[in-house]
């Protein structure tokens, strides 16, 4: 009997405790804002001549930026150096559907994810004999800016857009000067 009854009062703890977690979990849910984020891109204009407004407006034009990734860090800062991030990739229509807590958020693409990012970036400015100037402090502060910022407000549905502009080949390494050669009109 001294069994039974100890048996009974395990699964009645059980169930209390459970139902709770399940409770809190749900809670939990509820706090969560649904969230959109499409990602688009568009190119820089890297002609020499002036371009006309048919040419600019063509290089503005967004385009899908399908299965792309970003990471999501609590805060206004890029933590890359910080283990463990929110990763999330694009759909085939470069769209991104989740749930986030109230907050401010920065987000990033991948190119400035984490320190191995950094160190082989930091390598390839080094070693790359058309560029000159570079200062390491520059590039941690580069790092450290988000893409872009974003706030979640809890009773909304939040849907947000963040384009990355492809830049032109003298200017994708940032924090060191290009001195190679550049198209006509661009010196």
């Amino acid at each position: 009997m001294n069994t039974f009854l100890s048996f009974r009062i395990f699964i009645f703890t059980s169930v209390i405790f459970g139902g709770c977690s399940i409770v809190q979990k749900g809670k939990q849910t509820e706090d969560l804002v649904p969230l959109q984020i499409t990602l688009t891109t568009s190119k820089a204009y890297c002609g020499g001549a002036k371009p006309t407004p048919e040419i600019l407006e063509k290089h503005q034009q967004k385009t899908i930026f399908s299965f792309a990734k970003i990471i999501i860090h609590e805060g206004d800062k890029n933590l890359w150096q910080s283990p463990n991030p929110m990763v999330f990739q694009a759909d085939s229509q470069g769209v991104i559907t989740t749930r986030l807590k109230e907050g401010t958020y920065a987000i990033v693409f991948e190119y400035k994810k984490d320190t191995l990012i950094f160190e082989k970036l930091k390598l390839d400015i080094l070693n790359n004999v058309q560029l000159t100037g570079f200062k390491e402090d520059c590039l941690i502060r580069y790092f450290d800016q988000p893409d872009a910022i974003f706030e979640v407000k809890k009773g909304s549905v939040e849907n947000f857009e963040i384009n990355k502009v492809i830049p032109c080949s003298w200017n994708t390494y940032p924090c060191a000067r290009y001195i190679g050669n550049l198209p006509p009109g661009r010196k």
